[in-house]
């Protein structure tokens, strides 16, 4: 059973991080612990740099805030990817880093993924980690070609039984048809 993120995930974060370091801190940034307090400074200085308070204005933004503060402070260089100073071929555009983000509440994921598609393209920018905007329905000619949601689609549908392995994409999409498996926006 996966776990969700609840109010009370939430305050055990929040209070590891009074404390000190959260135990899993590999998974959100290196290890600074040992560094000296200039060191600190620095990595304070690029988190206001970032200038997030704008980039949390949806729904739930405020909710997210205080999370993504501290995995972005624990981060040096955060403010070259995601600032407004990031250079034009960091994809996607600052005003788009978080926008998946505010739709939902933290307490209702199960996982966050930060990161940027692998094989960056402008029409690829959304803002959502993996989203393919360029797939519209499965019937769509880009829906073999795009690598990610391709293989997303296809582990899911396996899992789910809907597929078998070995199942070809002119196939996987008559399948998705006839099945009623919502199009590949509505995953996201």
């Amino acid at each position: 059973m996966k776990e969700k993120l609840n109010s009370e995930t939430i305050q055990m974060i929040q209070t590891r991080r009074q404390k000190g370091r959260p135990k899993n801190t590999a998974l959100l940034s290196r290890d600074t612990s040992d560094k000296k307090p200039a060191k600190e400074a620095k990595n304070e200085s690029n988190h206001n740099d970032i200038k997030m308070i704008p980039l949390l204005s949806g729904k739930y933004g405020n909710s997210w805030e205080s999370i993504l503060s501290y995995t972005t402070k624990a981060q040096a260089e955060a403010a070259k990817f995601i600032g407004p100073s990031s250079t034009k071929d960091i994809l996607s555009i600052q005003e788009m880093a978080f926008q998946a983000l505010m739709a939902v509440a933290p307490e209702e994921n199960n996982f966050v993924v930060l990161g940027q598609v692998p094989y960056p393209r402008v029409e690829k920018a959304s803002g959502i980690v993996v989203f393919e905007t360029l797939v519209k329905d499965w019937d769509c000619s880009q829906f073999g070609k795009t690598t990610l949601i391709h293989c997303i689609a296809k582990a899911a549908a396996i899992v789910k039984g809907i597929i078998n392995q070995d199942v070809q994409v002119k196939t996987r999409r008559r399948d998705f048809k006839e099945k009623e498996v919502v199009s590949p926006p509505e995953w996201f």
